[in-house]
């Protein structure tokens, strides 16, 4: 959009001129962050920072699909040698490079990202570029409309008697670029230049199709060559498939390759400056909301839904609820609650005196009581997570029981009964004994007594 000065006969030239000196420091200082790396020799390189206030992360993909990434702390420069942490030799190929450092500013962190390649254990950068063209130019001005009733080749390769085909407009060289600069001056006036990118332009690039934001220096889209049919595909109802030609939702991942995670989706942060929790990932709907897990290969569909406040866990393909977790913490299970005892997982494993902790039992306030957001009708026994705590001294706080512990202390007061029982048991029978010895002794003078007296002397 050309700027029109008749159109504003009072607006002073200074002005404009202000404007354009502001957009282009603006342009300056945007740039100023999203530098690329640089060779310290042939095996290393090196990436300068816009700022050394804060954290970089630099990411790389090699050309085996190798991820790599690596944090660099405030006031270090992020650097690639051709030699891993062992020393050894990475593969030969093209490396895709992408570097998350922050602005001069060091208030906002910047994206930026590039290619290189190692080629007989040296790096080469995309930066040597090639060109051919006539010291000799003969531009032309058209004055009016250009009207081609043909096709139309631009570029230092064109030949004469080019076969097109059913090309249009063909744009034809070593290095292809179609710009488009507006050069709009007047404030308030969109002004971004953009541009159309094929491949690198030197040794060691990437075959890539790219739309470049060049007032910015960013590069929001990228295709590289080879890539498959399909990778993004819209329909006519603004359906988006991503490896699929017929999307059968608003987004729909389609993949084919057994065992590899084609169709994974990470969502990541990849601010390095805090580690403060974000929320990530959000379903959102005007009513209950059904997340879907549907294995294909076995009868098992289970949805993960939001419904009249509760988190439920269903079984499609079984009655019932497995899992419902209500708004104030009641979760109700449909099966045995299994919780791990695996004595390989602990650690510190003590011996107890079960009589010493029965002896606590004794003294432990058993209430009834309810939640505060129970009904009124709903009823509950047991301790209190403060006394359980003080007497027993378990558990990770108290203001909570772990089931567990409620058992071990539980089993715990019963050996000491059983014992006791025992001990009751043995000291019940020795007198049982004592008692039969006494009859014993008794019972029989008890029967003689009257046969003497009815003989009257001895036989």
């Amino acid at each position: 959009m050309n700027f029109d000065p008749h159109r504003f006969p009072r607006l002073p030239r200074l002005t404009s001129l202000f404007a354009t000196l502001l957009l282009l420091l603006a342009a300056g200082a945007r740039l100023a962050s999203a530098q690329g790396p640089s060779l310290l020799n042939p095996t290393s390189l090196e990436w300068t920072l816009a700022s050394s206030r804060a954290t970089a992360m630099l990411t790389l993909v090699g050309p085996r699909g190798d991820f790599e990434r690596h944090t660099f702390a405030k006031g270090h420069s992020p650097t690639f040698s051709v030699f891993d942490s062992r020393g050894a030799s990475r593969p030969e190929g093209l490396y895709t490079w992408e570097l998350v450092a922050p602005t001069r500013s060091a208030e906002r962190l910047q994206t930026t990202s590039g290619t290189f390649r190692i080629v007989n254990g040296s790096i080469t950068l995309p930066d040597a570029v090639e060109r051919k063209r006539d010291d000799l130019t003969r531009d032309q001005t058209v004055a009016d409309d250009l009207i081609v009733q043909g096709s139309t080749c631009v570029g230092l390769d064109c030949a004469n008697g080019e076969v097109f085909g059913t090309d249009n407009v063909r744009l034809k060289a070593n290095v292809l670029r179609l710009r488009f600069d507006d050069t709009s001056a007047t404030s308030g006036f969109p002004a971004t230049d953009w541009q159309l990118t094929a491949n690198d332009a030197g040794s060691g690039g990437a075959n890539k199709f790219s739309l470049e934001d060049t007032t910015t220096g960013t590069t929001p889209f990228t295709v590289r060559g080879g890539a498959p049919n399909n990778a993004i595909f819209v329909d006519a109802t603004g359906r988006v498939g991503y490896g699929t030609a017929t999307p059968s939702a608003q987004l729909h991942l389609f993949g084919t390759d057994a065992g590899v995670a084609i169709n994974k989706i990470l969502v990541e942060n990849a601010n390095t400056g805090t580690g403060l929790p974000r929320e990530m990932f959000e379903l959102r709907n005007h009513g209950s909301v059904v997340f879907i897990f549907d294995d294909t290969t076995e009868p098992e569909r289970w949805g993960f839904s939001s419904f009249a406040h509760r988190f439920l866990l269903d079984n499609q393909n079984n009655a019932g609820l497995e899992f419902d977790l209500g708004p104030t913490g009641n979760l109700t299970i449909g099966g045995t609650l299994t919780q791990s005892s695996d004595r390989d997982a602990k650690s510190d494993i003590l011996a107890v005196e079960p009589s010493t902790l029965l002896a606590k039992v004794a003294k432990l306030p058993i209430s009834t009581w309810r939640y505060k957001t129970d009904p009124e009708n709903v009823q509950h026994l047991g301790p209190m997570a403060q006394d359980f705590s003080a007497t027993f001294g378990l558990g990770a706080d108290d203001k909570h029981i772990a089931p567990g512990d409620m058992a071990g202390v539980s089993l715990a007061a019963i050996q000491a009964l059983v014992a006791e029982v025992q001990d009751l048991r043995v000291s019940n029978e020795k007198l049982a004994s004592e008692l039969a010895a006494i009859r014993a002794r008794l019972i029989p003078s008890e029967i003689s007594a009257p046969g003497i007296s009815g003989q009257g002397g001895r036989q």
